[in-house]
């Protein structure tokens, strides 16, 4: 129950806007507007708060090594799913970083906070975030830019539009800040306040991006989710069996492996000119499946 709960405000604002945008109030335009301000300004300045503390992502490295192995075979996944289904490039990249995100946050962090004990739960927070966030908001991101309408064929270019993007310069800043223990309360104050819109834009850019699928398209994404669902299920199995994770530990590696599609797709999507209107379905039906399949799974572990 506290699952639902704590995922209501995000689904409540997302039917808000939605609502607005039925009566005329907000317009689709403004899409690309949330997607350059999240993008440029408020996931930077989450980074930049997250790497202020570097001893956080030097505690126990092996959630990283975990994170990329899941990450990575997770891809292989992704990509035999769509040669199998033959599809076209853009709509392959938007399927693929689908099965590489993972919304661990609004899902499994009640889940384990509830379920088990506060070291699980430390555990589990380790995985997400000197894991899959970095990883999301680096190698991800890249499969998007590679697969993306913005794409350059030339190497160079591409890896250089990645080293100059404002995620990685945060990233930079951040570890910089850390490394040279720079802390001012102003500007904590101020990364704080523009870090706590996140929720709100993407709420925003996932409701303007919702266009209901038709039959066939439920089937898709049906198969999809379940695909996305087994696969991290297995994958969790496979890592926590590789680095010796055992007992309720392993249990929170494999709900967080086999969480919904992360809500950032959507600021990728946008950016690099993917399918936006896929992304977005496939963040809110997996996430709505998510909220009823992970406490079966829970039960079953």
């Amino acid at each position: 129950m506290s699952v639902i709960i704590n995922s209501l405000p995000f689904l409540t604002t997302v039917i808000l806007v939605k609502l607005l945008q039925q009566i005329g109030l907000i317009k689709e335009k403004y899409r690309t507007s949330i997607a350059t301000i999240l993008f440029n300004l408020v996931v930077p300045a989450l980074i930049i708060l997250l790497m202020q503390d570097m001893s956080i992502f030097l505690s126990d490295l092996k959630f990283s090594a975990m994170a990329f192995i899941a990450w990575f075979l997770s891809g292989v996944v992704g990509w035999i799913y769509t040669k199998i289904a033959k599809m076209p490039r853009k709509k392959a990249g938007s399927i693929i970083i689908g099965f590489l995100s993972f919304s661990i946050g609004i899902v499994v962090y009640p889940l384990v906070s509830l379920n088990y004990n506060n070291e699980v739960f430390a555990k589990v927070v380790l995985y997400d975030v000197i894991g899959h966030f970095f990883i999301l908001m680096t190698l991800t991101y890249a499969v998007a830019i590679f697969y993306g309408e913005n794409n350059n064929a030339n190497f160079s270019a591409n890896l250089k539009k990645i080293i100059t993007s404002p995620i990685v310069i945060s990233m930079i800043i951040g570890v910089l800040m850390s490394v040279f223990q720079f802390r001012h309360e102003i500007l904590t104050k101020t990364l704080n306040y523009i870090s706590s819109s996140f929720g709100l834009l993407v709420a925003a850019l996932l409701a303007l991006s919702l266009k209901l699928p038709k039959m066939t398209g439920l089937v898709n994404l049906s198969i999809f989710t379940i695909v996305k669902l087994i696969s991290g299920i297995a994958l969790g199995f496979l890592i926590s069996w590789m680095f010796g994770i055992t007992g309720d530990i392993r249990s929170g590696i494999i709900l967080a492996t086999a969480s919904p599609v992360s809500v950032t797709n959507l600021v990728f999507a946008e950016t690099e000119k993917l399918d936006v209107e896929l992304v977005g379905q496939l963040i809110s039906f997996t996430l709505i499946v998510s909220l009823i399949a992970l406490p079966i799974l829970i039960a079953i572990l």
